[in-house]
C-alpha cells in the first residue's frame, strides 16, 4: 500500500477555467488522499479531497490554474486516471455535481439537480463546445422521456440542461451544461533545442495553426549564457490563444512574457539563464497565423 505523493500544477489561458474529471479513481481508503486546490499552490482553496474507490464529480477551478496532489502507485491495480480541459471563464454559478467535463466514452452523471422538486427538465444539444454550434436536438417538456440517437458532427458535443426549481424560486431555472469530447488526440508539439541558435515557430506556420493545442518547446544554450528570442511576427487569436515564456524549463520558473493577439513586430524577449520554456496554448475555435522567432544564445 506504498505510493509516492505526485504533484501537478495545471495552468491555462488567463480567460478561462479548468474542467478536471476522472475517468479512473481508486486509491487506498482513508490512506492516499487526492486533493484538488483551485490555485497554484497547495494554499489555495481545497476543492476536492477524495480517496477510496468511487469516482468523484468533475471539479472545475475559479481561475486559470490547478493544483493537484495524488498518490502513484507501481501496481496498476491502484491510482487515478484524470483528464483536464479549459473553456472559456463564465460568470455561471458552478454547483458540484450539476455540470462537468466527460473525456472520451462514459455515463452522464446523476445529477444532484435531480434532489430538486421538479417534474421536469428540458435539455439542449450543441455540435461543439457553445451556444454557437449547431443544435443537435432540443427537448422539450413533453418529450425528454423519449429515447434518442444523437450524432455530433466534431468530435464535441455540450449538453446543456434546464430544470424549473419550483421548490426554492418559483419561475426560476437551474442551468448547467456537460462538456463532451470523444478521444481526439492534441497535435504533438514538444520540441527540445540545444544548438545556440534556432527558430521556433507555431504548428502549420505561415498557415494557420491548429485549434486545441499545447505546445512546448525547451532551449537550452551552453552554461553561463542567456537565451534571446526576437519574434518576428506575431499574431494570434485575442484573448483567447497565448503565447508564454519562461525564464527557466518549467512552467515554475519565472514567467517573462504573456502574449495574445495582433502584435508589433519586431520584439525581444531576454532571460537570466541559460534555459527557456516557450509555451502555446489555442482554444477550441479560431485561429490565426501564430508567430515566428529566431533565438540565440547571449
Amino acid at each position: 500500500n506504498t505510493a509516492q505523493n505526485t504533484k501537478v500544477l495545471i495552468s491555462v489561458q488567463s480567460t478561462h477555467h479548468i474542467w478536471l474529471t476522472f475517468n479512473k479513481f481508486n486509491t487506498f481508503q482513508n490512506q492516499h488522499i487526492v486533493k484538488v486546490y483551485d490555485g497554484p499552490y497547495s494554499t489555495s482553496p481545497l476543492l476536492l479531497s477524495h480517496n477510496g474507490s468511487t469516482k468523484p464529480y468533475s471539479v472545475r477551478s475559479s481561475s486559470s490554474d490547478l493544483f493537484v496532489e495524488f498518490p502513484s502507485y507501481l501496481s496498476t491495480t491502484f491510482g487515478i486516471e484524470a483528464f483536464y480541459t479549459s473553456v472559456r471563464r463564465t460568470d455561471d454559478q458552478f454547483l458540484p455535481g450539476c455540470g462537468g467535463y466527460i473525456y472520451g466514452d462514459g455515463i452522464i452523471p446523476k445529477s444532484l439537480a435531480t434532489t430538486f422538486n421538479t417534474g421536469c427538465f428540458c435539455f439542449t444539444v450543441y455540435d461543439g463546445w457553445n451556444t454557437d454550434g449547431l443544435v443537435l436536438y432540443d427537448g422539450k417538456e413533453d418529450d425528454y422521456k423519449k429515447k434518442v440517437a444523437i450524432y455530433s458532427i466534431t468530435h464535441k458535443m455540450m449538453v446543456h440542461i434546464k430544470i424549473p426549481i419550483w421548490s426554492t424560486k418559483p419561475n426560476e431555472n437551474l442551468d448547467f451544461s456537460w462538456w463532451i469530447t470523444t478521444q481526439k488526440s492534441t497535435p504533438h508539439c514538444n520540441n527540445h533545442f540545444e544548438e545556440n541558435t534556432g527558430t521556433i515557430k507555431s504548428p502549420n506556420y505561415p498557415t494557420f495553426y491548429p485549434n486545441s493545442v499545447d505546445c512546448r518547446w525547451n532551449i537550452k544554450v551552453e552554461p553561463g549564457s542567456k537565451v534571446r528570442l526576437l519574434f518576428a511576427l506575431f499574431e494570434t487569436q485575442a484573448d483567447a490563444d497565448y503565447l508564454y515564456v519562461y525564464d527557466g524549463p518549467t512552467l515554475r520558473s519565472t514567467l517573462l512574457l504573456t502574449k495574445s493577439g495582433l502584435v508589433p513586430t519586431p520584439f525581444i524577449v531576454n532571460s537570466s539563464t541559460n534555459q527557456v520554456l516557450v509555451r502555446f496554448v489555442s482554444d477550441e475555435d479560431t485561429s490565426s497565423p501564430g508567430f515566428l522567432a529566431v533565438y540565440s544564445s547571449v
